[in-house]
C-alpha cells in the first residue's frame, strides 16, 4: 500500500506500477481502458482559516463565499478541478471567483491557513478538522465524489474480483 499523488496514482496504473488504485472519481475520466467500482460517497467542504475575513460570519453559508479567492491543485495534478469548482460556483450565483493553483497540499494549505484562499476539500484531508478552520459542507446537489477503485480492463491480478 503507498500513499501517493493523485498524478502519480494514474501515471503508476498506466504504467503497470500499480494494478489497482484507490482515489477519487474525478481521476477515472483521465484514464482509459479501465474498470471503475464506486466505493464511498466523499463529503467535501470549503475551507477557510481563522486568518480569513469571512470566518468570523455567523451564519456564513455556501453563497457567501461565491466571489472569493479559491486554491486549487495544479491542473498537472488534478486536471478537471478548476472546471468543476467554477461550475459550483456559478451555480451558487458567482461571477467569476479568482482561483490560484498550488504545486502540492503544503503549498495549498499554506494559502488556507493564512487567510489568502479558501480550498474546496475532501473530508480525508487531515487537517481539515483542526480546531482553526472553519468548514462549510458542498451541498450534496453540488458533491458527486466518490472514493473508487480503478483497474485496467485487461488486468489479470487474481485478487481484483475477490477484493472488488
Amino acid at each position: 500500500m503507498e500513499k501517493a499523488s493523485y498524478y502519480a496514482l494514474r501515471k503508476g496504473l498506466q504504467n503497470g506500477l500499480y494494478d489497482v488504485i484507490i482515489t477519487l472519481s474525478f481521476e477515472a475520466e483521465l484514464l482509459h481502458d479501465v474498470v471503475v467500482k464506486e466505493i464511498e460517497r466523499v463529503k467535501c467542504y470549503f475551507v477557510l482559516s481563522e486568518r480569513h475575513p469571512l470566518y468570523a460570519k455567523e451564519d456564513l453559508n455556501v453563497s457567501d463565499l461565491v466571489n472569493s479567492r479559491f486554491v486549487l491543485p495544479a491542473p498537472a495534478e488534478s486536471p478537471r478541478r478548476a472546471g468543476d469548482l467554477e461550475r459550483i460556483l456559478q451555480s451558487l450565483g458567482s461571477q467569476g471567483a479568482e482561483i490560484v493553483f498550488e504545486p502540492n497540499m503544503e503549498s495549498l494549505m499554506f494559502h488556507v491557513r493564512t487567510g489568502k484562499s479558501i480550498a474546496l476539500l475532501n473530508c480525508y484531508e487531515n487537517d481539515l478538522f483542526a480546531p482553526f478552520y472553519r468548514r462549510i459542507e458542498l451541498p450534496d446537489d453540488q458533491n458527486d465524489l466518490y472514493t473508487v477503485a480503478i483497474w485496467k480492463k485487461n488486468s489479470q491480478n487474481p485478487l481484483i474480483p475477490l477484493l472488488f
